[in-house]
């Protein structure tokens, strides 16, 4: 399989030649590809919001299995509370 380095584009034929290297249905490797992304994006610091729109979810629903995949998730919403006075999770 073709390795990429962080910084370079994958052009639509460079990912149709790693999906036929992989054995996967192109429908079963676009799932995998989409939810690999997603997962990568929570862990490193996206906001939950942005990955709906970016992932085209309807509903927030279907975007909240990534959410547990963000670091620091609840340590962040205890600072965002008004109320919270300082406390930690």
């Amino acid at each position: 399989m073709q390795k990429l380095k962080n910084t370079e584009e994958v052009s639509p034929q460079g990912v149709w030649r790693m999906n036929k290297a992989t054995n996967l249905s192109f429908a079963l490797a676009t799932h995998v590809l989409r939810h690999t992304f997603a997962s990568w994006f929570m862990m490193n610091g996206g906001n939950i919001i942005a990955l709906q729109q970016i992932m085209g979810h309807a509903s927030i629903q279907q975007t909240m299995v990534y959410a547990h995949l963000a670091p620091d998730y609840l340590q962040h919403a205890v600072t965002l509370n008004p109320l919270g006075g300082g406390l930690a999770v």
